[in-house]
């Protein structure tokens, strides 16, 4: 790394930009049940792994819950060049190490990572070393051989998860987890056991064939359409085979039924959709609605307002929302014992409609679900599909009642209601997370929830046409292809009394399954292609082929995997240039919290017009002030050099002020001098590791291509992590 002059002066002003952290707060006193004192449980830490130099002490917390103790210290490198943290959890009676994350910017790790086979000798040594007491319960899984961890890209691991073997099966759910970086040395480590539970007998009454077709059976594929969300762009919707819900299911090994995470059995059977009413309803209102319609409207919602006092009215205008125009009316009980109860309608002031119902019931006590409600689970259903049909007429020909959402809910989810989900329909085919939820009470039949479930669709947006959609029975038997049974015990969750706390593990059950670790993917309907579960062609998944054995292979293959990279027939063309409008959009589709450009925004650049591809992009970036308006045109064409990108990502990240000082860096740059334009960019990106130097030369006329370019963005993404470090709980 290149040094700078008044090194503690640049150290200061570098260490002010970063996000400050919490100071050190004081951990509670253990309990007698507890073995470790603080002081015991840091000791303890020296012995099991060694603190790098420049990192502190920073936090200390005890824990009791759950049937365990547990101390959390963590610890921060000061380092504002190399802003880094590590979490230690241990066990506070035994000492045994549960959690362990080392979280850094370590550019020099990546270049030449270690091979699998010695990441694998390194974690099995970890694992010998803080598991020791359960090596020979615990047998390897398949795992990613190599991820980017917690959205650090440089941070280039090799994962490792063994899984806990009972009566010689597994048992998913509890394990161990190991990541080490390209150097060998651990970055993540986590443990999980499960006490107290019984598991079944390892004696399946079915034979793998027969739990294959009862599989094949209960597997629900359903034609589906899923939303797509591309910054600046028209929303697209792709056209999938997915699971309904998505879950894949489980089959008991004794009787092939197919059950839920609670024990309970699955009724099995295709998932149908049908319209609420042929034709759309007409609006309850023809006109603006004034305060007092607003309100009287409220009534014709059955909403109950009973013991309720107005307390705020308010009319606002949501220029992107799909209900533009609404009053808010929030009531209260002007009561000291039913503090924290409220009540909040939005009722559409262009139509009528109901748009939202939110009633808190912080009085009630947090118990399950009542034992005898008044209403019975299909009268609730019959109440919810009354209040949609009554409370958005215009929109009910394009809704349909989704059986597989139909639930008692508990205080955990706020309030003790039956709820159900209405999905809209497009062609008649479902889309995925896209409809209204509906709250019915079980003892007075009225609604306490209503509100939307994912966006609305407008009427222009483009849905492909279903009739263009492989079959449902080949789609079918990709699924039963892909994801292969094993015997194994699967947990059994109760239901949690307190919202802060998961669901406890209440047993285990002898089940023929996927592997857990596997998240239900999807089909895309019309190529066959497999997609994520969010519509996207997993990384790898798109067969690359000029890019093996690249140099920047690994960086390269990220940006495609999250779409920054676009792929021309399995050519991403390293090689290739980018021009200045390329590396804008490259850029805010990087870095965190795009897509703020106002709709009515002014045009930056005579030679950027509205139809360029890159417009909204550049307009973001000039807004964020990354690009300087000394001149008219932008260039968006012409190959962007070296000392241009320096000069853009020192303003994405804020060290403008710091590159303009004078007489602060020293002119180590056989290529650059002092009185350059980009002198103090190109001297801060290359302190920071940014943008590289070759032999003394900076070679700041050169134009970037493709492959350098994606280097170079995952090094601001990190340098901006660091900044603005993301917490993970």
């Amino acid at each position: 790394m290149k040094r700078l002059t008044k090194s503690t002066a640049v150290a200061l002003a570098l260490g002010m930009l970063f996000t400050a952290y919490p100071a050190v707060t004081l951990a509670e006193k253990p309990t007698a049940a507890a073995t470790l004192t603080q002081e015991q449980a840091l000791e303890k830490i020296k012995s099991i792994t060694t603190i790098p130099d420049g990192y502190q002490f920073q936090n200390a917390a005890y824990q009791e819950g759950s049937g365990q103790t547990v101390w959390s210290i963590s610890y921060l490198n000061d380092n504002p060049f190399h802003t880094g943290w590590i979490n230690i959890s241990l066990d506070a009676k035994t000492g045994q190490l549960l959690r362990f994350s080392h979280e850094e910017r370590d550019l020099k790790q990546a270049a030449h990572p270690i091979s699998r086979d010695k990441a694998r000798e390194i974690a099995q040594s970890l694992l010998r070393q803080h598991a020791g007491d359960k090596v020979g319960q615990l047998q390897e899984i398949e795992a990613p051989a190599r991820d980017f961890m917690k959205g650090i890209p440089n941070e280039l691991l090799q994962s490792f998860r063994f899984v806990r073997l009972v009566n010689g099966l597994p048992f998913h759910y509890d394990g161990v987890t190991i990541r080490v970086d390209g150097e060998g040395k651990l970055r993540e480590y986590s443990s999980n056991w499960t006490h107290n539970i019984q598991f079944p007998d390892a004696k399946p009454a079915l034979t793998s064939g027969e739990a294959q077709l009862a599989f094949e059976k209960a597997l629900d594929i359903k034609l589906q359409y899923q939303r797509i969300y591309k910054m600046y762009e028209e929303n697209e919707y792709n056209l999938v085979y997915g699971t309904w819900p998505s879950h894949l299911p489980l089959i008991d090994a004794q009787d092939g039924t197919s059950f839920d995470l609670q024990g309970k059995t699955i009724k099995s059977g295709p998932t149908t959709f049908q319209a609420l009413t042929e034709k759309p309803g007409t609006p309850l209102a023809t006109e603006d609605l004034d305060k007092e319609q607003a309100l009287a409207m409220i009534k014709v919602h059955k909403i109950n307002t009973e013991g309720y006092t107005l307390n705020n009215a308010v009319y606002q205008n949501h220029r992107d929302s799909a209900s533009k125009h609404v009053w808010r009316f929030e009531y209260v009980i002007p009561s000291t014992d039913k503090a924290g109860q409220f009540l909040s309608v939005l009722i559409d002031a262009k139509t009528g409609e109901l748009r939202e119902v939110y009633r808190s019931t912080f009085d009630k006590s947090p118990d399950s679900f009542p034992d005898h409600p008044a209403l019975t689970l299909d009268q609730a259903r019959d109440k919810a599909i009354e209040a949609i049909k009554q409370s958005i007429p215009t929109e009910t020909a394009g809704l349909a009642l989704d059986p597989t959402f139909a639930r008692e809910t508990d205080y955990k989810f706020g309030g003790h209601l039956y709820r159900f989900r209405f999905v809209q329909l497009v062609n008649g085919v479902p889309v995925h997370n896209s409809g209204y939820i509906v709250g019915i009470d079980p003892m007075t039949g009225q609604i306490d929830d209503f509100r939307p479930d994912g966006p609305s669709l407008t009427g222009d947006t483009a849905h492909p046409d279903p009739k263009q959609a492989i079959s449902q029975q080949d789609a079918l038997q990709k699924f039963v292809k892909k994801y292969s049974l094993t015997l194994q015990y699967t947990p059994i969750y109760g239901t949690s009394t307190n919202p802060y706390e998961p669901s406890p593990i209440t047993g285990a059950k002898l089940a023929y399954a996927p592997t857990v670790d596997l998240q239900p993917q999807t089909i895309h309907a019309i190529t066959g292609e497999w997609l994520d579960p969010w519509g996207i062609a997993p990384p790898g998944s798109t067969k690359l082929l000029d890019i093996e054995g690249h140099w920047a292979e690994e960086q390269l293959r990220h940006m495609v995997g999250k779409g920054i990279f676009q792929v021309d027939k399995g050519y991403v063309k390293p090689d290739e240039l980018i021009t200045r409008g390329d590396m804008i959009r490259y850029l805010v589709l990087s870095l965190p919290g795009g897509g703020r450009v106002p709709k009515e925004d002014k045009n930056f650049y005579n030679d950027v017009p509205r139809d360029n591809p890159h417009y909204k992009f550049i307009q973001e970036a000039a807004l964020r002030k990354w690009l300087t308006a000394d001149n008219a045109n932008f260039r968006p064409n012409d190959p962007i050099t070296r000392a241009e990108l320096a000069g853009i990502l020192v303003r994405a990240l804020g060290y403008q002020r710091l590159a303009q000082s004078t007489g602060t860096f020293i002119d180590k740059f056989d290529d650059v001098n002092a009185g350059d334009r980009y002198f103090g960019d190109i001297a801060v990106v290359n302190s920071l590791g940014l943008i590289t130097v070759q032999n003394g030369l900076f070679s700041p006329n050169t134009a970037v291509n493709k492959a350098q370019a994606a280097v170079i963005l995952l090094r601001a993404q990190d340098e901006m992590q660091d900044k603005n470090p993301i917490y993970y709980y």
